[in-house]
């Protein structure tokens, strides 16, 4: 940490120092055949650009996951659909911690129970886009939003027995002219749920 900070007020731009935020694509497969999400860009990506990490990745990236301050396992897929997520999982620990966005298909109560044991999550970003059963099978047919459900509330659950406080849940809706109307309805799911907020992003933003 003081050689991070003797660099940044030197003005290095060759560094020495390890980043005190990784990012880390474990994969960017995720739930595939005809039943892709609306708003997925696997939709117009060709299948040949996806792929996934190797076990020589992983062992080259510890020593970053194990002193970064924040994991970020985004990528272009479902983190929890590598086959090495949990491993990862167990490599980090405190004061280190974890965030990534997720469909919760693979939230688990088994793995939810293991992430929370490790005290390194924070926030998970839970990628509905939809807040009923009607336009959730529009928007993310593959995904089914009774076992989401389920998998949320047993995380906040087991979060709030451990007293996890950092380990935060948001709903999170990418708006287009098709999910307009449960727009609202986010904020009751994520009530229903126990999460801890809601965030929008709009489909098409553009600066004005």
């Amino acid at each position: 940490e003081a050689l991070a900070c003797s660099e940044y007020q030197t003005g290095k731009t060759v560094l020495s120092s390890l980043p005190s935020v990784v990012t880390y694509a474990l994969t960017t497969y995720c739930y595939t055949g005809a039943d892709i999400c609306v708003i997925c860009d696997r939709v117009t990506r060709p299948a040949s650009a996806d792929s996934s990490a190797t076990e020589e990745a992983i062992a080259a990236v510890t020593p970053l996951l194990q002193t970064a301050m924040t994991v970020l396992l985004h990528c272009g897929g479902e983190a929890m659909f590598s086959p090495h997520f949990d491993r990862v999982i167990a490599l980090i620990k405190p004061p280190t911690r974890v965030m990534f966005a997720t469909n919760a298909m693979a939230l688990t109560p088994r793995r939810a129970q293991h992430m929370l044991e490790r005290d390194i999550m924070t926030r998970i970003i839970i990628s509905l886009d939809a807040a009923t059963p009607e336009l959730f099978r529009i928007m993310r047919p593959a995904c089914d939003l009774e076992t989401i459900s389920r998998n949320v509330t047993h995380y906040v659950k087991c979060a709030r027995q451990l007293k996890r406080d950092a380990a935060a849940i948001i709903l999170n809706m990418t708006v287009c002219q098709t999910n307009l109307a449960d727009v609202p309805k986010l904020v009751d799911l994520a009530v229903e749920l126990g999460a801890n907020g809601v965030e929008y992003n709009h489909l098409n933003a553009t600066k004005s």
